[in-house]
């Protein structure tokens, strides 16, 4: 359908659609929209774009999908003067930002605007996302990396340079690892990038999610942190890390932000593993071949297992899909095309039907 959209107004814009844009300047998150250019927007997602100028659209809506058009920018004035001041820093200095706040208070898309702002100004930006549980740039379980050279509207969409698999979706009970694998993508960012940023989970609440905030923080060399000020104990969290030496500023969550259900986070971990896993095979690989790590607690049918190759790096995701303990082999969903060397057990269980592309030994 044709959506004439006013000067000044927000055309917001809930998957699954498509959008594009016939004619006038429009930008979602600090990106500008080229013309004809389509972009898509996922189940479970938004898409807030702001018309600089009279703008037509050629709009597609999927089930469940709606559009309404809305007074002014819904960015929050807050979110641009911080951009602003970071982006300042980063001018004169590489430096890295930790955005920090509850779930679904619009960090990913804080995060996506800071990416575009950075662009905007030429500067060299990277992302680390350590939300394991919601992961955009890496599927769940791991932690991705993204180095974006151009305008980024879904971090989904973009090929993320490196991903670390951690083989849970809760931080809680991979603590340590968490810290010491976002510590070294850090420290190594920070070394190439004006700004390099790191996304968090939402885990909040409780002293000892205040302490591993501040852990990370200290350990990955961040210089700056972006509070999304919700409840009291985020306020306590922005004061700790204050006290850690960070610049602490606080900002406000977007008035459009919606709080997601279990079972739509659910969906979403649903598309990110499905996107991954869409070219794979299911291999059986014989066990006195490889090394196994991890498997304290058995082996069980759904576990997420990362692969390595036979010079022990990390070459992707599994899902285990059986074992035959005579023949001592197990039945592997995987993309991963090359030699298996090792085998790290994670602590995830995907409880959904993956697709298979057929069968492969070996």
């Amino acid at each position: 359908m044709s959506v004439r959209v006013e000067k000044n107004k927000t055309l917001f814009v809930v998957g699954p659609a498509s959008i594009n844009l016939v004619e006038g300047e429009a930008t979602v998150l600090a990106a500008p929209l080229q013309p004809n250019q389509k972009i898509m927007v996922r189940e479970g997602k938004a898409a807030p774009v702001y018309c600089e100028t009279e703008s037509r659209f050629e709009i597609v809506l999927g089930e469940n999908a709606s559009i309404v058009e809305i007074e002014g920018n819904t960015i929050p004035v807050g979110w641009c003067k911080v951009a602003e001041k970071i982006l300042g820093l980063a001018e004169g200095k590489n430096v890295a930002v930790m955005i920090v706040g509850g779930t679904d208070v619009g960090k990913t898309s804080f995060t996506i605007f800071l990416i575009n702002m950075a662009i905007k100004k030429s500067l060299k930006v990277s992302v680390v996302d350590a939300d394991i549980g919601q992961s955009d740039v890496g599927p769940p379980t791991t932690v991705g990396v993204l180095e974006p050279e151009k305008y980024v509207y879904d971090l989904f969409c973009e090929k993320p340079s490196k991903i670390v698999f951690i083989g849970s979706t809760t931080p809680t009970n991979v603590q340590e690892k968490m810290v010491e694998v976002t510590s070294n993508l850090c420290l190594l960012n920070k070394q190439k990038f004006n700004l390099t940023i790191l996304n968090t989970d939402g885990w909040i609440n409780g002293e000892e999610a205040k302490n591993y905030k501040v852990n990370m923080a200290k350990k990955s060399g961040i210089d700056l942190a972006v509070v999304f000020y919700s409840s009291e104990e985020v306020l306590g969290l922005a004061e700790k890390l204050k006290e850690n030496g960070l610049e602490v500023f606080k900002v406000e969550s977007s008035p459009m932000v919606k709080k997601r259900s279990r079972e739509e986070r659910r969906k979403l971990r649903w598309q990110s593993y499905q996107k991954y896993m869409k070219d794979s095979t299911v291999r059986t690989i014989p066990l006195e071949k490889v090394k196994v790590l991890g498997l304290e607690e058995g082996w069980k049918e759904g576990l997420v297992v990362g692969l390595y190759d036979l010079k022990m790096n990390f070459v992707g995701l599994g899902v285990l899909k059986g074992i035959n303990p005579i023949r001592k082999t197990v039945k592997i969903l995987t993309p991963v095309k090359v030699r298996v060397g090792k085998i790290e057990v994670g602590k995830t269980v995907v409880d959904i039907d993956l697709k298979t592309q057929g069968e492969k030994q070996g």
